[in-house]
């Protein structure tokens, strides 16, 4: 018998958290129609404008032209405030760190994956850090969990890694019943281990990167392994239809998505329907700007902006996560009335380039090689308007006749001037957040 809730409070009060009650409170707005949503994401929305504006020096000089109390509506405000982006994060830090929690214990720093190059740090207050991992355990209640379930996660980056020792991660951990493989450092003798681990706590579901999960199902199912799981959460990667298909015929179960970022938490979830991700309105703000930007997805796909509504250590607002989307308003099946999102597959940083101009999404690159089966791990690296580096790792020794193949049917979509160099590898590194990349542009 696992701890009951009142086991988790008392862990809770020892520690000084608040997990189970922000939990709790998460499951009550689960109520809300519609109406009431738009009421709390208003006054969400028009406290946290009004305490960036007074306790953190980066919005003070931000707001400076703006009067939040003169009946202009907060999302009317919100759409003309700047684009906050990584870069600014970067260079101007302190000065977005509330004056509050700056240099207490009650400020914890984060940092992100990388994905453009180079991991930047953002900080999280202690009463948001707990309403954070309550909306990770809310968010999956949608597709059958319950407190005390048991689940394994393939998650974390190399600088997760000393967290993940550290005793008071073991004894979340202990406390969730969950256990973990760090994402960074796979090879088979930790996949032998965490399968171990499967075969004998039998856990409910999976959680992990959706590159990670395809490459854990290969490895059960080179090795016939008998694990099996009610349902695997993918997170923080794009999951295509062919890795959701792959994970769900090893496991025998449906894989759900979950998308969010390091910077600003949950943002959105499928339900059990699977058609849109449900969008975490208790926690953030979600913005399509430049619609009609990404012509082969649609017209009201367009460019994320996100304003965390919760975390008051270092408010973002109106944040560039670089991911493309669109929202749906209107009814789910699964009787959720929160809107949905849809994504377009890939994220504005990892576009590449023609020699034309013309812009070329991950996903279309993707189909170029499924009937090229020596193929076990390919990615586009663009280093300039007119040089992509194809990096590949095959299964066998003819590496020539993939090249010559792959090779005439990058020039058809880069164009004929696309400079293309082909390295065959044994093994395609990881980003230092663990993920795996198809595509990378350099400039």
């Amino acid at each position: 018998m696992w701890p009951s809730l009142q086991i988790l409070y008392l862990y809770d009060r020892v520690n000084r958290r608040n997990l189970l009650h922000e939990y709790k409170n998460l499951l009550k707005t689960s109520q809300y129609n519609s109406n009431l949503i738009s009421e709390y994401q208003l006054n969400y929305l028009k406290s946290m404008l009004e305490y960036a504006g007074r306790h953190v020096p980066y919005y003070r000089q931000v707001f400076k032209e703006y009067d939040l109390n003169n009946g202009i509506s907060p999302q009317k405000i919100i759409s003309e405030l700047p684009i906050l982006t990584k870069d600014i994060i970067r260079s101007s830090f302190n000065e977005l760190l509330s004056d509050e929690y700056r240099n207490t214990k009650d400020i914890f720093i984060y940092y992100t994956g990388g994905s453009t190059g180079q991991p930047s740090r953002v900080a999280v207050d202690k009463r948001y850090l707990d309403f954070r991992w309550a909306m990770v355990y809310y968010n999956l209640t949608w597709v059958g969990y319950k407190i005390g379930d048991s689940h394994g996660f393939i998650y974390g980056s190399h600088l997760d890694a000393k967290d993940q020792c550290s005793f008071r991660q073991r004894c979340q951990h202990w406390l969730m019943n969950s256990f973990q493989v760090n994402a960074f450092y796979l090879d088979k003798e930790d996949f032998k281990k965490f399968a171990s681990k499967c075969l004998v706590k039998k856990p409910k579901f999976l959680n992990g990167y959706a590159s990670a999960l395809v490459e854990f199902s290969k490895y059960v199912e080179d090795n016939n392994l008998p694990i099996r799981f009610d349902f695997v959460e993918s997170t923080a990667e794009y999951l295509s239809s062919e890795m959701r298909q792959k994970i769900e015929g090893v496991f025998t179960c449906k894989v759900y998505d979950r998308y969010g970022c390091r910077e600003v938490g949950n943002i959105a979830h499928e339900c059990k329907v699977r058609n849109g991700l449900h969008i975490d309105w208790q926690s953030v703000y979600v913005e399509i700007i430049n619609k009609g930007k990404y012509p082969w997805l649609g017209q009201e796909y367009g460019d994320l902006v996100i304003t965390s509504l919760r975390n008051k250590g270092m408010p973002l607002i109106r944040y560039y996560v670089g991911d493309i989307g669109k929202i749906d308003y209107s009814a789910c099946s699964c009787g959720m009335v929160s809107p949905r999102l849809y994504l377009g597959g890939t994220r504005s940083i990892d576009i590449l380039y023609a020699c034309d101009g013309t812009m070329i999404s991950a996903s279309p690159l993707s189909l170029t090689t499924r009937d090229l089966y020596p193929i076990r791990k390919i990615q586009y690296v663009q280093k300039t308007p007119n040089y992509l580096e194809v990096n590949v790792v095959t299964g066998y020794e003819d590496d020539n006749n993939v090249s010559t193949i792959l090779f005439a049917r990058l020039k058809k979509i880069f164009g004929e001037r696309m400079e293309i160099q082909f390295k065959f590898l044994d093994e395609i590194e990881r980003e230092q957040s663990g993920k795996y990349r198809l595509t990378k542009r350099l400039f």
